[in-house]
């Protein structure tokens, strides 16, 4: 039975909305090709320093929440069968050019119109391996039944050659512009930043190259979808070689911004709101067509995890290493939090949770990781259930949903979407369940305590009345390491940057991990 005020204990209400199908109607009709973009390894040699995974991750041979296994890729390879791509983006995370044979076989095998390595090009600082690198992946090409373009699409900026100097992009435009000039599938494209003076610095060792003095604005890279390149020159070569440079601001994201002084994030969070408007059109989750065709951008974690781009929410996200598309696209489009972003975009959903948690969008803002943005301002469970909630009452209020539709919804449902706003607000803020009521479901480790009062310290969340000392006694009841107070010594920090990335990305739990050893199985399944 559900407390009449439904935040006391929002996990309740929201399985049950996740339960049953509350959005009748017809959905959005995916008529274009869509898009994924998978993060295939978490792991990378560079660590570049704007790069969200700033600290580099304990490395685990073989483990399934860190890099895709062989099964995965298998099941990523099915869902492309199904899932009608024009576009797929292998990006990072990690360097997903260090897992050579799930690159060939993406190549191979993939059903899609157009594959972007991104890459470092860490793989490329001999000029014989990187031959024979691209020379697989051509080979790769060649097996396949129906044309395929493949972009080797090479990040440069200070903090990459800083790690691994010149030479890559020295070694990679020799070879595209002697071995695969007349190519019209295989590519080399750049991806660097404004500002940036390294591109220019490997020019001076490049005489064969000229780089373009005019750019175009907001063009998209491909004739499949519109991709849009903020900014894009041509490097022009000698014999007659060019590709396209594209350049981006950085996003200056991080896990522990100081949310105490504003101030400091004003750029952060321009840039954030210019790619939104500029490159997305507000609705991150969706591709469009030339012709305005609509298709679906799905963003697919180095563990296997799967949502729509930029809206992953923690109690309703998918896995590929047990759910197939129909059940992955099922489980999108009846979730009033997801669907609801697919149709009406980001601001709409800023603007929702606003209503009760500002807190949580400026929290978004100013880390400014676009992958994981759902993750992060849905973090309270309590905020989630309002968003899902409100959702359902502008369906209502737009007839999508019907009196007929709601009379078969449980009562405590029914009672709660006829609320007013004022009144469903009250009961919000009524609630004293918070983050912290969260994390006391979860069992007692210190150190996820210690960075906790961290993130709160930094004005992170909000919390009741009285709470936070209640929270404090209670990991004084349990912990080594005794805080009187939120401003005491919280310890030694550690690679707390590598935690925070592992609380953000965490694995579905999954089905077969339920009745075995999580971590014996990983590494039994990936021996392969």
């Amino acid at each position: 039975m559900l407390s009449l005020n439904p935040f006391v204990n929002p996990t309740e209400l929201r399985q049950t909305i996740l339960s049953m199908r509350t959005l009748p109607f017809d959905k959005i009709k995916v008529t274009g090709k869509s898009l994924a973009c998978i993060f295939l390894t978490r792991f990378c040699a560079v660590g570049c320093p704007f790069c969200f995974y700033k600290s580099k991750p304990a490395w685990r041979k073989r483990h399934i929440e860190d890099q895709f296994s062989d099964e995965g890729l298998q099941n990523f390879l099915q869902f492309t069968q199904e899932a009608n791509l024009g576009y797929i983006l292998v990006s990072g995370g990690g360097e997903p050019m260090n897992q050579r044979q799930h690159i060939l076989q993406m190549v191979a095998g993939a059903k899609a119109d157009r594959i972007v390595l991104v890459t470092s090009g860490s793989w490329a600082k001999n000029p014989l391996a990187a031959e024979k690198y691209v020379a697989d992946i051509a080979q790769a090409m060649a097996r396949r039944s129906q044309p395929l373009t493949v972009v080797v699409r090479l990040s440069i900026s200070e903090g990459h050659v800083a790690k691994i100097g010149y030479h890559p992009a020295l070694n990679l435009f020799k070879i595209f512009r002697e071995k695969y000039k007349g190519d019209q599938y295989l590519k080399l494209q750049v991806k660097t930043f404004y500002d940036d003076p390294t591109l220019e610095k490997i020019l001076e060792q490049c005489p064969q190259a000229t780089l373009e003095s005019q750019h175009i604005d907001l063009e998209s890279d491909n004739s499949v979808l519109i991709k849009k390149i903020p900014k894009q020159k041509r490097l022009m070569f000698d014999n007659g070689y060019n590709f396209i440079v594209g350049y981006s601001k950085i996003f200056n994201s991080g896990l522990r911004p100081d949310l105490r002084d504003l101030s400091q994030f004003d750029e952060g969070i321009a840039i954030f709101n210019k790619d939104l408007r500029d490159s997305e059109d507000y609705n991150p989750s969706l591709v469009f067509g030339l012709q305005g065709e609509i298709g679906v951008d799905w963003s697919i974690n180095y563990n296997g995890d799967i949502c729509t781009w930029q809206n992953q929410v923690r109690d309703n996200y998918m896995n590929l290493y047990e759910d197939d598309f129909q059940t992955i696209y099922e489980a999108s489009v009846n979730d009033p939090i997801t669907y609801s972003f697919l149709e009406k975009g980001n601001l709409y959903r800023e603007s929702i949770v606003a209503e009760v948690n500002e807190r949580a969008v400026l929290r978004m803002r100013a880390i400014g990781l676009r992958d994981t943005s759902g993750t992060i301002i849905f973090e309270e469970e309590k905020t989630r259930l309002y968003f899902a909630i409100r959702v359902l009452q502008d369906y209502i209020e737009e007839q999508k949903i019907t009196q007929e539709d709601i009379a078969s919804w449980p009562k405590e449902l029914r009672r709660v979407v006829a609320l007013n706003r004022q009144a469903l607000m009250a009961a919000y803020h009524q609630s004293h369940f918070s983050i912290i009521s969260q994390q006391k479901r979860r069992p007692f480790v210190e150190q996820e305590w210690l960075d906790l009062f961290r993130l709160i310290r930094l004005e992170h969340y909000d919390l009741p009345p009285g709470q936070l000392q209640e929270a404090l006694n209670f990991y004084n009841s349990q912990a080594s390491w005794k805080i009187m107070n939120l401003y005491d010594n919280l310890g030694e920090e550690g690679d707390i940057e590598r935690r925070l990335t592992e609380r953000l990305m965490h694995i579905k739990p999954l089905k077969r991990f339920e009745s075995v050893d999580t971590k014996k199985y990983q590494e039994e399944a990936l021996c392969s």
